[in-house]
């Protein structure tokens, strides 16, 4: 008759099994907190080009045509009077706003009061930071309302019918941007 117990052989299965198993709850929680966080990185990323995306979509909508002499655009800068977000502390703004890339490849919104509007605080220009890690902006105008032909420069009177933004970002890098088109005001409100 055997003694009642467990023997040392069985204690030693029942260790190994339960290590084996803090070991697999180890590894599914280090992998469970990795992808939450990728995914929050992710999000995050997505986040801050929705903004960005936004911001330029509105700023092009914005253009004012009363100021269309302001209007300047190339490949690499945009350069339009169109009106600064309102927020809660400060009322919209009329602004000379630049749009381009600068060295430290950040896609930056370079903007300043007008002469005549009210000053919100002083008149320096600002920038403010659009997006990052951005390798270089493409910026085409269109010749006319169909948009057959882009044109790298705009020289034309007046305001072109649609311009189109295109963010290069640099090699190796896994953001996607779509190419944002928008159409600035077509008269004076």
């Amino acid at each position: 008759m055997r003694a009642p117990g467990f023997t040392l052989l069985e204690m030693l299965v029942v260790l190994v099994l339960l290590g084996l198993l803090i070991v697999g709850l180890q590894q599914g929680l280090s992998f469970g907190i990795t992808a939450s966080s990728r995914q929050e990185q992710s999000r995050d990323a997505i986040a801050g080009m929705d903004a960005a995306d936004r911001a330029i979509r509105r700023m092009i909508e914005q253009i004012d045509p009363r100021d269309s002499n302001l209007f300047g655009g190339t490949s690499r800068v945009l350069r339009c009077a169109t009106d600064l977000p309102s927020s809660a502390t400060l009322p919209s703004t009329h602004i000379q706003a630049t749009l381009a890339v600068d060295e430290q490849h950040r896609l930056i919104l370079r903007w300043s009061p007008l002469p005549h509007v009210k000053p919100i605080a002083r008149r320096e220009t600002e920038d403010t930071l659009v997006l990052q890690g951005v390798e270089r902006i493409e910026i085409a105008y269109a010749a006319d309302i169909t948009a057959r032909r882009w044109l790298p420069v705009w020289q034309e009177a007046g305001l072109p019918p649609l311009i189109r933004v295109r963010l290069i970002f640099p090699p190796g890098d896994s953001r996607v941007w779509p190419d944002i088109i928008a159409a600035p005001a077509r008269s004076a409100t």
